[in-house]
């Protein structure tokens, strides 16, 4: 008798799908061109590569901007949605033992069913919209305390006649939370 189905019969789940699916790899591109950066950063932040700053924006959330390719391979048998957003199926392929075939999954509420084995799904992630102030926003956030905590990057403490601060020596890898870009990004991690 298999487990968890009843009369031990999985082709007898009572109306229940169960499915294994492992994603092997994914792959993401770069896009062709990123957003431009927003309009009032300081003349500091202005020198920061605008590429580093959004790869460190996409590194926290789902949502992309600047379209690309992204492939994943999966082995075995379920529910398929593609991690990054907005995405859309390019290409579907299945490995045959020898070469890849082009195949068409069957459609899902939000992405597809693929049937098992392994497969090699390749999708146009990313928008060439204009990003929405709040992205631009932690864009800012971020450039704007990488450019200040660049100069004095692995110092613990700073004193200057009165004033004194002490960071973390992980200033600049936290700078997401410190600068408050992450919070600003919460509704796009999903």
């Amino acid at each position: 008798m298999a487990a968890g189905y009843p009369n031990g019969d999985p082709a007898d789940a009572g109306g229940l799908a169960v499915a294994i699916m492992d994603i092997l790899d994914e792959d993401e591109g770069i896009p062709g061109e990123y957003p431009d950066p927003p309009a009032n950063l300081t003349e500091r932040a202005e020198l920061i590569d605008p590429m580093a700053v959004w790869d460190r924006l996409e590194q926290w959330i789902v949502y992309r901007w600047g379209e690309r390719t992204a492939t994943w391979i999966t082995e075995g048998g379920g529910w398929f949605v593609p991690r990054l957003k907005p995405a859309e199926l390019a290409k579907a392929e299945r490995w045959n033992g020898r070469d890849w075939i082009e195949v068409q999954p069957d459609p899902a509420p939000m992405g597809l069913m693929l049937n098992g084995g392994t497969h090699r799904l390749t999708y146009t992630v990313g928008t060439d919209d204009t990003p929405p102030d709040t992205l631009l926003l932690a864009y800012s956030r971020l450039a704007e305390y990488w450019a200040e905590a660049k100069a004095d990057a692995g110092i613990t403490s700073i004193t200057d006649g009165d004033y004194a601060m002490t960071r973390s020596a992980n200033a600049i890898a936290r700078a997401l939370q410190y600068s408050g870009a992450a919070d600003l990004l919460r509704a796009y991690r999903q």
